[in-house]
């Protein structure tokens, strides 16, 4: 039994990091397509922000974001953290991702998981570290109707 649970975490290592190199490189795209515009290249750095928000539960298994040192995965915060300058780069697009976000941690909570779900836990960490570093681009009521209720669950 315990090696099944291995193979699927294996599995998912794999998920992981095959999606992390698929959008390093969009998000590279990015940064060196001058044809493109600002608006276009936010709604696409919103959707790479959107899509690890997705794998949260995985990349958290292996230390997400907040992983330091010879085995952290630096492909994958390199890739996170430019997406989010490609955002703060146009202003409106923070604040609907983080509420996209919300409205995601709300329907997956409205769906029945439970609050103390590592999935949901991997998510909201998530959503936290992204409005953390969108914050100058957080309207009050934004923060008042939108993260605060997530900080009380």
């Amino acid at each position: 039994m315990a090696a099944k649970g291995i193979d699927v975490w294996a599995r998912l290592k794999g998920l992981l990091f095959t999606t992390v190199m698929i959008l390093q490189s969009v998000v590279d795209a990015m940064l060196y397509n001058e044809s493109s515009t600002m608006s276009s290249n936010a709604s696409l750095a919103c959707e790479v922000i959107k899509i690890f928000s997705r794998i949260a539960f995985i990349s958290s298994k292996f230390g997400g974001l907040s992983a330091q040192g010879e085995g952290s995965f630096r492909e994958y915060r390199r890739a996170f953290y430019i997406a989010l300058d490609i955002v703060l780069a146009s202003p409106p697009h923070g604040e609907r991702l983080v509420q996209t976000l919300v409205m995601h941690r709300r329907e997956l909570r409205d769906g029945g998981v439970n609050g103390s779900h590592p999935a949901l836990l991997a998510f909201t960490g998530y959503l936290f570290m992204t409005a953390e570093q969108l914050i100058d681009q957080l309207s009050a009521q934004c923060l008042l109707e939108e993260v605060l209720p997530v900080c009380r669950e």
